[in-house]
């Protein structure tokens, strides 16, 4: 038996009261989902303690229509994808190979002097998000590289060199 979710097994948990029926009285489906939504819950990987009734609406039919499969959290398809124009992420791939010490804020002014602000969105995460992607996020070197303070332990009592 495939091992389930833990995160479809919390939604159908959720979902108990209106999973274990058949048949509800009209209205009486919204009014069932309302009390769901009014109550706290410990989410699994959440700070979140509430859970609104259109979420749990939607879990409803999902469960209805493909069972406990069809509770399992769907990953992003855009998960590393930058939304920014393929103009503007040249020019900023490019500026930051030309000067591997140039920072977000120097990037983003380049951006906005460049005139690409007005034709879309551009924010500091979106332009780190984009060299993460490329590889260019930490210049290399010494200089980037961590620096590990040890405290001294003295081999014997009273040494202070």
């Amino acid at each position: 038996m495939k091992p389930i979710h833990p995160l479809a097994l919390f939604r159908l948990s959720v979902l108990g009261p209106l999973a274990s029926r058949q048949h509800f009285a009209p209205g009486e489906l919204q009014s069932l989902i309302q009390e769901q939504a009014a109550q706290h819950y410990d989410i699994p990987g959440s700070l979140h303690t509430r859970i609104s009734g259109k979420t749990i609406e939607a879990w409803f039919y999902r469960w209805k229509k493909g069972s406990i499969e069809a509770l399992v959290p769907k990953p992003r398809c855009d998960k590393g994808v930058s939304r920014l124009p393929q103009e503007i992420q040249d020019f900023i791939v490019q500026a930051k190979q030309e000067n591997p010490k140039r920072s977000l804020n120097t990037l983003l002014h380049l951006v906005q002097m460049k005139g690409f602000a007005q034709s879309a969105e551009v924010s500091r995460s979106g332009i780190y998000r984009l060299l993460t992607q490329h590889g260019l996020s930490r210049p290399q070197g010494s200089a980037s590289q961590p620096i590990e303070f040890r405290s001294f332990q003295a081999d014997y009592p009273g040494e202070l060199v």
